[in-house]
């Protein structure tokens, strides 16, 4: 997590005084903000979800504060600019698809990129042919014309038939008063991935990978459960212009190698 995350939830973490957010009123908020949506109402504070990138926007679109929290923590939303068109095609078929039903976000919009500089293939690989941005995003659209960021294609996972994103089992294990921070990983190979959680645990709490593993058996379907929990204090980080990117890639490697040394792995 980074961004408004980190300096939000620092903030809320060392002030108890109300009157603190006398004058604050509104928080946009990307990563992290389905755990912060409820603690900031608890605060006064209304706080939203924003979808955006590089190459549509960074705050393309927001959910409206009007919402219930559980709503207005998902990523996505209604776009910024009226002229901006939303919609989401299926990743086998190649069809658009109809609300509800997850699939690659593509977007069209006044503010999206013209190309990528010196870069024509890779350009012509992000447009589709009437020219949607492919955002490599899954999500999908909702019946009143907003759009839900559900995960990164490449981070989803597919288990046991089912595509699943890990935010909502990352969700599902920071819920737990123990965790501070969690990244869910896929290990083992195409077709038979198994999710593993890296966790950073509260200061003052002991971690305890039977006591999550029975929170995440209690709240959510069994093949959705990590095949192991990992402690970590510090996560793997890549530093950029914007913001540092937790690399996955490394986590997955240690997923797979811990998998296979506790003779776990479905390789």
């Amino acid at each position: 997590m980074h961004g408004t995350y980190q300096i939000f939830s620092q903030t809320l973490a060392c002030t108890q005084d109300d009157s603190t957010f006398a004058s604050l009123r509104l928080i946009n908020c990307g990563t992290g903000a389905s755990l912060l949506v409820e603690p900031a109402a608890q605060r006064g504070i209304c706080l939203v979800a924003v979808y955006g990138s590089s190459e549509v926007q960074a705050r393309f679109s927001r959910q409206s504060e009007l919402l219930p929290c559980a709503e207005r923590a998902q990523g996505g939303g209604t776009p910024v600019s009226s002229a901006a068109q939303v919609r989401v095609r299926c990743l086998t078929s190649g069809k658009l698809l109809p609300p509800n039903e997850d699939g690659e976000i593509e977007i069209q919009a006044p503010s999206r990129f013209a190309y990528y500089l010196g870069d024509a293939a890779v350009t012509q690989r992000a447009l589709t042919a009437d020219d949607f941005y492919r955002t490599g995003d899954l999500g999908h659209m909702l019946s009143d014309g907003r759009h839900i960021f559900v995960s990164r294609i490449g981070d989803a996972l597919r288990i046991s038939g089912f595509l699943v994103s890990p935010a909502q089992i990352e969700q599902v294990i920071q819920q737990h008063p123990m965790i501070n921070l969690c990244q869910v990983v896929g290990a083992g190979t195409t077709g038979n991935v198994r999710p593993v959680a890296f966790v950073q645990i509260k200061a003052g709490h002991a971690f305890n990978e039977n006591i999550l593993a029975e929170h995440c058996r209690q709240k959510m379907a069994p093949y959705k459960v990590p095949a192991a929990f990992v402690r970590l204090d510090e996560f793997p980080v890549k530093e950029g212009p914007n913001q540092n990117k937790i690399q996955k890639n490394q986590l997955r490697d240690m997923a797979n190698e811990l998998l296979a040394a506790q003779g776990k792995s479905p390789n």
